[in-house]
């Protein structure tokens, strides 16, 4: 009797263990929840632009060989070269790979190797500044940057950990670490 019982029991748990694998293998199993893609809303490719100043007379002009913006308003380019108008002397030209646009803001980060050809405000002497990243508010007509840079020119290069720049007073100030080496011509 007892080992009927046992018999028993233990024919039942195993039903038991059979029906309930048999449940959830059985239980509809729902997707994942989709994740949207982060897809642009309107794409744009060779695109050229130029900014009016408030005086009606241009003073920024752009190209970007891709341009993309998304739904939240922010937006990306690729291939970006920038002309800042109305200098003295020559204009301000930034070039870099990519460019991210927040959401929100009137300022660019300028991606990957970038680089602005100019004059120093001092003495209008070429230069040449590279640095990893460089926001620009082109309404403001400001740049700003906290990476490391190099600055080349005929008479003076160096390096420096940050820049802050106003072409429409011609400021360049570099920020902190900066290490300058002037050529004075003299032997």
């Amino acid at each position: 009797m007892i080992r009927r019982r046992t018999w028993v029991a233990l024919s039942l748990c195993l039903a038991g263990a059979a029906l309930l694998y048999q449940l959830q293998r059985q239980q509809p199993s729902f997707p994942a929840k989709a994740q949207p893609l982060n897809l642009p809303r309107y794409t744009v490719i060779d695109a050229q632009w130029t900014r009016y100043g408030e005086d009606g007379m241009p003073s920024l002009t752009g190209h970007a060989a891709e341009v993309e913006y998304f739904d939240d308003g922010s937006g990306r380019a690729r291939d970006l070269q920038l002309t800042a108008l109305g200098f003295h002397g020559a204009p301000w030209v930034l070039t870099a790979p990519a460019a991210w646009l927040p959401a929100g803001t009137d300022e660019a980060k300028l991606l990957g190797r970038v680089q602005l050809d100019g004059r120093w405000p001092d003495d209008g002497e070429p230069l040449q500044l590279l640095t990893q990243d460089l926001w620009l508010n082109p309404g403001a007509r400001r740049l700003h940057g906290d990476a490391p840079l190099t600055v080349t020119s005929p008479h003076r290069s160096g390096s420096a950990v940050g820049v802050r720049g106003d072409w429409g007073s011609q400021d360049l100030e570099l920020l902190s670490d900066v290490r300058m080496h002037y050529d004075t011509g003299s032997q």
